[in-house]
């Protein structure tokens, strides 16, 4: 192991040892980051058997910005391997937590992200990936979280690539699959979630003022209307360009969480500059693809699509 990389303030832990699995090896809890004043930020990685260095996709969860982790899948994924699909494909799986916007506002979490793709590459030797072939999966939250990572990597733009973890290594990817993804911030509604928690029994009365806080003001920091600035910085849509990587934007037509509408504007401005998209409307689907028939077929077309785009 190269012990130059650590220097104090030490930007991530020694990569773990492997534990054996049926699929192949996993390395649990790798801090990748250890930003002072914060937790260690860690990330699993699952390692398929294969004759040579697999591909690896960072996996990133949803939650509003503002909860989840990375063991956590949409509820509507129950009894769906959606790690397995790709492990079966011969593709790693990198499953990445990141701070919360509670903890930290935008661009921390991006930050973080960047910091696992250095990382991931650093250390790829220790880990058996092949760092050249690096691909995006996340759903809603971590939707717009993949697709700032793949409209920005390696920006040069230093308040975009962040100082966390390992601060040298490029951060560019090889594609993108996006569940649902927020795209273009100003376009979002700005409504309270507290109705919707209501509805689904949260005693709003016991909440705190900050878990009162809407989704939106507490990601960038800031309340919408008051920082058009902040929501353009934040959005994926304001930074497409002809070097994009292959997006699959996969969303449902009756989402009521983030409109339908985000991944076609997404879609339309990816075509319009040369860059390969492909926009899937899935029918019947709200947010998290609820109402859906075959939501297990949807997760054989992801993972054939990032199998396919990572051979290459």
């Amino acid at each position: 192991m190269d012990t130059t990389a650590f220097v104090w303030p030490a930007p991530c832990a020694e990569p773990p040892t492997a534990v054996a699995t049926e699929r192949g090896r996993t390395f649990w809890n790798a801090a990748y980051s250890m930003p002072i004043g914060y937790r260690p930020v860690e990330l699993d990685l699952h390692v398929p058997e294969t004759a040579t260095a697999p591909p690896v996709v960072l996996w990133v969860h949803g939650g509003a910005f503002q909860e989840g982790s990375r063991r956590s899948f949409p509820p509507s994924l129950a009894g769906i391997d959606l790690v397995g699909a790709l492990l079966d494909r011969g593709v790693a799986v990198a499953s990445v937590d990141y701070r919360l916007s509670h903890e930290a506002p935008f661009p921390a979490a991006l930050h973080d992200l960047k910091a696992a793709l250095r990382y991931l590459r650093r250390f790829s030797g220790h880990f058996g990936i092949d760092a050249e072939r690096i691909g995006l999966l996340g759903e809603s939250a971590g939707g717009c979280l993949v697709a700032m990572l793949g409209v920005t990597g390696s920006s040069g733009d230093a308040e975009l690539e962040g100082i966390e973890g390992i601060r040298e290594g490029r951060t560019d990817v090889a594609a993108v699959v996006d569940w649902y993804g927020l795209h273009d911030l100003a376009a979002m509604p700005q409504e309270s979630l507290l109705p919707f928690l209501e509805s689904q029994g949260v005693d709003i009365g016991a909440l705190t003022a900050e878990q009162k806080i809407p989704p939106m003001d507490a990601y960038i920091g800031a309340e919408p209307s008051t920082a058009p600035e902040l929501l353009r910085r934040a959005s994926p849509i304001e930074y497409v360009s002809p070097s994009a990587p292959p997006f699959l934007l996969i969303h449902g037509v009756d989402d009521h969480a983030v409109p339908y509408a985000q991944s076609e504007a997404m879609h339309e401005k990816l075509r319009a500059c040369g860059a390969t998209s492909t926009l899937v409307g899935v029918p019947k689907a709200d947010h998290t693809f609820i109402g859906h028939s075959d939501i297990a077929g949807i997760v054989a077309l992801t993972a054939d699509f990032l199998s396919e785009q990572l051979s290459i």
